[in-house]
């Protein structure tokens, strides 16, 4: 009964905890970046799961990073004036940034979780370049899967923090 009881417990708590994943697309960065330079952030299309937009993740997602970069640096800014790679790089050189971060929310799915068991999930492309030669200084996808058991009401913002910190944090 007692090994019944510690095998429970442990499933229990394993199951309320979120699962967070790096995949690195491109190699290390070969340098850190520069505290003093300025990064500017690209406001990602809303995420989608099937036919449900889920609007205001793309907004939330910039948020986040920029809440990252800003534990790094003061000079940190988000646009949504822009849409290609190529048109903010130009919108960056024109406004004295040194770096460019472009998300992509590849997956956002919101699940009740409390009733259904299936747990919230999110993938976001990160590609960081650099403003004056437009190269690719490095490219990853986060991932977050939420909790199996949940007790509260959790969305999919919420797994963005901890796998944003943790990459920008090795950023610098």
């Amino acid at each position: 009964m007692r090994y019944l009881f510690i095998i429970s417990s442990t499933i229990l708590l394993l199951s309320c905890t979120a699962n967070f994943q790096q995949i690195d697309l491109t190699g290390k960065p070969q340098a850190k970046l520069d505290s003093r330079g300025e990064v500017l952030i690209v406001t990602p299309q809303d995420g989608r799961y099937g036919t449900i937009n889920y609007s205001g993740s793309g907004q939330m997602t910039s948020q986040e990073i920029m809440s990252a970069f800003a534990r790094h640096t003061k000079h940190v800014s988000i646009t949504t004036a822009c849409s290609s790679i190529d048109s903010c790089l130009n919108k960056a050189k024109e406004n004295g940034h040194s770096y460019l971060v472009y998300p992509e929310v590849l997956h956002w799915e919101e699940r009740a979780t409390e009733w259904s068991g299936i747990p919230d999930r999110i993938e976001v492309k990160i590609t960081l370049l650099a403003v004056d030669n437009g190269e690719i200084i490095h490219s990853a996808i986060l991932s977050g899967r939420g909790k199996w058991a949940a007790l509260k009401w959790d969305h999919p913002q919420d797994l963005l923090s901890r796998p944003i910190n943790t990459y920008v944090s090795s950023l610098y």
